[in-house]
């Protein structure tokens, strides 16, 4: 069929028309359902690491977030006085400082970062619970919670800590116990410190937030320091300084801490002086509630050093410890120097190191002295000079002058000697007739005695008697007692008999000989014995004479009768 022009054109546009309207809705439809299921994928890869964090009130809270697309985070709100938002991609950290005021300063960890409320707060975040969420193309993907709790109370906790040290060398110190020789000094003593030492403190500030202590690199933007002398010398004003004059003050917030470090050899410190440490909070912060501060005491002392000694001069044996006492700091040294002029000469230095108790000792080797000789032990540090004598190591057992001794002597003593040591004693005599010299040797005993018998009967009192004991350079004049005569005396008993016994008395001359000697013994007679026997009559009369007197008197009765 032959149709015209306009017709076969007018058809084709018909059939077109109808062909679009049947496959357009498909298409729409496909599209849309693509659309869809991106977000959906989207959504499903974005969240927090953790739904809810918490920080305390001043100090950093740390928000970790996720997103498989370009997205924007929210924190806070509108009606929360606090809102940013900033675009994300991926794994993002973001970091709220709640210290801060200026809201640039209180975010950090994005580059785009768009503040929709207030650019600066009047004071920093309250503790609150705040919102926070993740969109993508304006519908919220993720949600979670960032809480910012009440800090509590504010302030220094607990006393100073103290540490003394003799040196410091505190360019690279940060902590006391860092110090040369750092000795720590428990709570309940008092710090004392020889002038020209080191004290350090350090304050306990955990209780402070992050935010305020580093706030500030330098601590004495946040602190204060003031040392005041207690007991100046009278109508003299007293001495004081701060924390900007001493030689280190420092905070570091991850020790929790502030230390601050003085030499007392400066700042017109002067000995025999109490200073008060008074350490404040300066500064306007919305974390302190009011004033605080917290006190501590130091003592400054003349160094001193002396020897120790029961008496003048100083009694030392062959060996001996010298010890000392001193207010030197434990740990620090003490020279000590033993200079002898005799033969030989020496000049022997010795170091000794302070003990905790401050005192200190060292040994000597005197043997090279001789006994009985002085030398001199000296402190050359404090310009001190002591004398000392080199100790008799035997003593023989006397009170007086001279030993009083009897012709059977014994001789005891002591000696400064190991138990089962042995030397010789002698016994030297020189009279008018004559003279000896007699030795013995002696053993000494745990308890450190000595004792040996001499027959001195060859001795007379009036002679030169003397003990030594030559090792130990030894001597004690001796003398002889006079002999006391022996009186004895027996008598015998009976019934009818008595005994008188004579009294013998025996003299000793010596003789001009050594060898030869004369004894003279006057002797009493005897009495003449009695004996009366019971059965004998009474001397002078008989029987016969005692029966006549008997019949006379009868006789004369009568007759006078």
């Amino acid at each position: 069929m032959n149709l015209p022009t306009n017709s076969r054109t007018f058809i084709f546009t018909v059939i077109l028309f109808v062909i679009s309207a049947t496959i357009s809705p498909s298409v729409l439809a496909v599209s849309s359902l693509e659309t869809t299921n991106e977000v959906a994928l989207n959504a499903e890869s974005s969240s927090f690491s953790q739904t809810v964090v918490r920080g305390t009130r001043g100090n950093t809270i740390n928000i970790s977030a996720s997103t498989g697309s370009q997205a924007t985070l929210n924190l806070g709100g509108p009606e929360m006085g606090f809102w940013v938002q900033m675009n994300i991609s991926g794994s993002t950290e973001v970091t709220l400082n709640t210290y801060e005021t200026d809201v640039e300063e209180i975010v950090s960890g994005s580059s785009t970062l768009d503040i929709k409320g207030r650019e600066e707060l009047a004071q920093p975040l309250v503790p609150a619970t705040y919102d926070m969420n993740i969109t993508i193309d304006g519908r919220e993907v993720a949600r979670g919670k960032f809480i910012i709790e009440p800090r509590g109370e504010t302030g220094f906790t607990g006393d100073i800590e103290r540490w003394a040290s003799p040196a410091a060398g505190i360019d690279e110190v940060q902590h006391p116990s860092e110090l040369s020789n750092a000795i720590p000094i428990s709570p309940e003593n008092e710090t004392v410190v020889p002038k020209g030492r080191w004290v350090a403190f350090r304050v306990n500030t955990s209780k402070f937030s992050e935010g305020f202590l580093r706030a500030s690199g330098n601590a004495t933007d946040k602190f204060s320091a003031s040392f005041v002398e207690q007991n100046p010398d009278m109508n003299t004003e007293p001495t004081t300084f701060s924390g900007t004059d001493i030689e280190k003050f420092v905070s570091v917030p991850k020790d929790d801490a502030l230390y601050f470090f003085v030499n007392t050899g400066r700042h017109g410190i002067n000995a025999n002086s109490t200073y008060r440490v008074n350490v404040t909070v300066i500064g306007d912060t919305p974390f302190v509630d009011r004033p605080e501060s917290v006190i501590t005491n130091f003592t400054v002392v003349k160094p001193q050093v002396g020897l120790q000694r029961s008496k003048t001069p100083i009694i030392v044996n062959s060996t001996e410890t010298i010890r000392g006492s001193t207010t030197f700091l434990p740990g620090e040294t003490i020279n000590i120097t033993a200079k002898y002029n005799g033969v030989p000469p020496f000049i022997k230095p010795k170091e000794a190191t302070v003990q905790s108790n401050q005192t200190f000792k060292t040994s000597f080797d005197f043997s090279d002295v001789t006994r009985g000789d002085t030398f001199i032990i000296t402190l050359p540090d404090q310009d001190k000079s002591y004398q000392a004598v080199r100790a008799w190591e035997v003593r023989i057992n006397h009170t007086g002058e001279k030993i009083k001794l009897s012709e059977d002597a014994t001789i005891t003593g002591e000696a400064k000697l190991e138990p089962g040591s042995q030397f010789e004693v002698q016994a030297n005599y020189d009279g008018d007739h004559s003279s000896f010299s007699k030795s013995k040797t002696v053993i000494v005993t745990q308890s450190g005695d000595f004792s040996v018998d001499f027959d001195l009967s060859e001795a007379s009192p009036g002679g030169n008697l003397s003990v030594s004991v030559p090792a130990y350079n030894k001597t004690v004049p001796a003398v002889i007692t006079s002999t006391t005569p022996t009186t004895t005396a027996s008598t015998t008993e009976s019934t009818s008999t008595t005994t008188t016994t004579t009294l013998t008395t025996t003299q000793t001359t010596k003789s001009h000989s050594a060898s030869e000697t004369t004894r003279k013994a006057l002797t009493q007679q005897p009495i003449t014995q009695q004996t009366e026997q019971s059965s004998s009559p009474v001397p002078g009369f008989t029987f016969r004479s005692t029966l006549l007197a008997i019949l006379t008197v009868i006789l004369l009765v009568r007759r006078h009768r």
